[in-house]
């Protein structure tokens, strides 16, 4: 069964920026309007299997890596810390999706057929927040571009480290991530991925 968006989630379906083309998931509060969060990856269960909602599982959702360009995520392989031109220290995870529904127009997160995100993401030996996770976004719409072969892609989430972490503590720990994506009318898109955190200092 489709979860139904939460009246915070609602008021940002009408108060974010059309325009804005990342997100960053802050603690494990709901979204703010400077926040537009987002993401998944493609189900192990397969088309027409059956999720845990007990509806079809259909079409395909990817996790990447980076800003520019789209590196798929792979289980067992490294979660790279980037330092933004601000100074902030993320991790930014580019989206893509297949066979899915939804909206006639991909980038209306507004409208009801916008499927849905949640993000979790864990790291050995650091504290989880209030959402028992190190960082996670959860019952928010997407919006997608279209690519050139029909692809939905999402910009990239941009996941920014919580207030008061020593990023280059960081570095060389395991960390779990778990990305969910629910359509309209198909059961929900899983990926799970262990991963090894990469640091380097900033940029001087």
């Amino acid at each position: 069964m489709r979860r139904l968006p939460s009246p915070l989630s609602s008021l940002l379906r009408g108060s974010l920026p059309l325009a804005l083309a990342c997100a960053s998931l802050a603690g494990c509060d709901e979204p703010t309007p400077s926040m537009n969060d987002t993401g998944e990856v493609e189900t192990e269960t397969g088309e027409g299997s059956s999720g845990e909602s007990g509806e079809d599982v259909v079409g395909f959702l990817e996790v990447g890596f980076g800003e520019t360009d789209f590196t798929p995520i792979e289980d067992g392989g490294e979660l790279r810390v980037v330092w933004g031109a601000q100074g902030a220290a993320m991790f930014p995870m580019p989206i893509r999706a297949g066979g899915i529904t939804v909206p006639d127009d991909p980038g209306d997160y507004t409208d009801e057929r916008a499927p849905i995100l949640d993000v979790s993401l864990d790291i050995d030996g650091e504290e989880p927040g209030f959402c028992g996770h190190f960082k996670c976004v959860a019952n928010y719409p997407m919006s997608f571009d279209v690519l050139e072969d029909g692809t939905l892609q999402f910009l990239y989430v941009r996941v920014i480290m919580p207030d008061g972490v020593d990023v280059m503590e960081l570095d060389g720990k395991s960390a779990h991530l778990v990305v969910e994506l629910d359509p309209i009318d198909s059961g929900t898109l899983i990926e799970e991925f262990d991963l090894t955190v990469v640091a380097e200092p900033p940029p001087l």
